[in-house]
């Protein structure tokens, strides 16, 4: 909390304060209304005589009673108290620059005594939309990948203006991957207060069946001057994924004992019908373990306790075991292995 105290000089009875001073920021054409006050801190109620003066010629600077209504020139304040007034600055219709600055002096007299007064200043940015300025994002650039998140370091530049505000977007295919635009510190950005140069990050996450070719556009346009705009290409080539697994299986133990089973370890590429029967020498049938089920991509395993298809334990001896696999795509795949069964 900021504590302000006013003291009057020994023997005084007038004192007041005029303030905010304040600053602003409007368009030609566009008037800007500051809200302002004078607070009595004298020892007696009086009338303050208000004023305005201002440094440019294409300016005008109105002094408003608290609706913004009428002119006024004067408040009555009771002591201790404070009154409200407005300050109306009327730009120019438009400027042979960008953007030029205007400082208001708003002057309170005591009307009982002149020699008791105090001044705000109200500085005010005003800008031409219709003028134009340099923003340059980048890079244009070309990504070749077999990576589904992505981190591109981008970098905005304006050139020609001291204060602006820039809007930033992205256009790209949505049914393909999930783009954002966060800060170096990995917040979210939209709008940007930018003097110079702003560093940033595009971070894309790319679907699992994303496009293989997309382009990005990262937009930026400007707060106060709109044809004032730059936007940057991001093109995006996938190599196609590299599956992560292929299809194989294999069992342990191998040669396995009757009484201790074996279990098939089985990879699978990707979701698909998985079949594995289990056959003798002579390519008689003796047991099905799966029969076209339905397996998820990754690693499984399966036991077989060394029983055939009527519950009987095998014999000792060399067995043939075929594994299938046709995927959701209508991949087929087919291995044939041997395992032996010792007493």
């Amino acid at each position: 909390a900021i504590v302000i105290t006013y003291i009057l000089k020994q023997g005084a009875q007038h004192g007041i304060v005029v303030e905010p001073d304040t600053s602003g920021i409007t368009q030609t054409s566009m008037p800007i209304i500051y809200n302002m006050r004078v607070y009595n801190y004298g020892f007696v109620d009086d009338t303050v005589l208000l004023s305005v003066a201002w440094k440019r010629n294409d300016v005008i600077c109105i002094i408003l009673d608290s609706l913004g209504i009428n002119p006024i020139n004067s408040l009555f304040v009771r002591s201790l108290q404070l009154k409200r007034f407005k300050l109306k600055v009327i730009p120019p219709n438009m400027l042979t620059v960008p953007f030029v600055y205007d400082t208001a002096s708003v002057k309170g007299v005591v009307k009982a005594d002149t020699g008791v007064e105090d001044i705000a200043f109200v500085y005010t940015q005003i800008y031409d939309p219709r003028f134009t300025y340099d923003i340059v994002i980048k890079p244009d650039t070309s990504i070749n990948t077999t990576d589904r998140n992505i981190v591109v370091p981008m970098k905005l530049i304006l050139k020609g203006s001291p204060f602006d505000s820039i809007n930033l977007g992205l256009l790209y295919n949505g049914d393909s991957m999930q783009c954002f635009l966060v800060d170096t510190s990995g917040n979210y950005l939209s709008d940007l207060k930018v003097n110079d140069t702003f560093n940033f990050n595009l971070n894309i996450n790319i679907d699992k069946n994303g496009n293989l070719r997309d382009t990005i556009k990262v937009m930026g346009v400007s707060y106060l001057y709109p044809n004032s705009r730059d936007t940057a290409f991001v093109e995006l080539i996938r190599s196609p994924e590299v599956k992560e697994y292929t299809f194989d299986i294999h069992n342990y133990e191998s040669p396995f004992k009757l009484r201790n089973g074996t279990n098939f370890v089985i990879t699978v590429p990707e979701d698909g019908f998985l079949t594995l029967r289990i056959y003798d020498r002579l390519g008689r049938e003796v047991r099905t373990l799966i029969s076209h089920e339905l397996f998820t991509g990754g690693k499984h395993l399966v036991f077989w306790d060394g029983r055939d298809n009527y519950g009987k334990l095998v014999s000792p001896g060399v067995y043939i075991y075929v594994a299938e696999f046709k995927s959701l795509k209508g991949i087929k795949e087919r291995i044939v292995k041997k395992t032996a069964v010792i007493p």
